[in-house]
């Protein structure tokens, strides 16, 4: 569990950042971290599952804080870019993403 929390404060403070201004998709990824963490909030510290979970969490903060650019709607060219970038993070908010557009 102390590894895990900031980690998960880490990845909440990179989903901000990276999605300012644009309120679905941060909340979206909100939500999907949320789930993330509380599927795996039962899982014992001893499980080797933890550690592995907790890197992932770690990798995609990183990639959220080097590798995101924020683009302007130019027509459908828009939403392709959100769904591509939505599925390299945060790979559950693309149903919901994709049904808001």
């Amino acid at each position: 569990m102390t590894m895990a929390l900031p980690a998960y404060r880490s990845l909440l403070r990179a989903v901000r950042v990276a999605f300012q201004g644009d309120e679905r998709v941060l909340s979206a990824a909100r939500t999907s971290i949320r789930e993330g963490f509380r599927a795996n909030a039962s899982l014992e510290p001893t499980n080797p599952e933890v550690p592995s979970a907790i890197k992932h969490a770690k990798e995609v903060a990183a990639i959220l804080r080097q590798n995101i650019v924020q683009g302007k709607k130019d027509g459908e060219v828009y939403n392709q870019v959100y769904e591509i970038l939505c599925y390299i993070m945060v790979p559950a908010c693309i149903n919901k993403l994709h049904s808001q557009f």
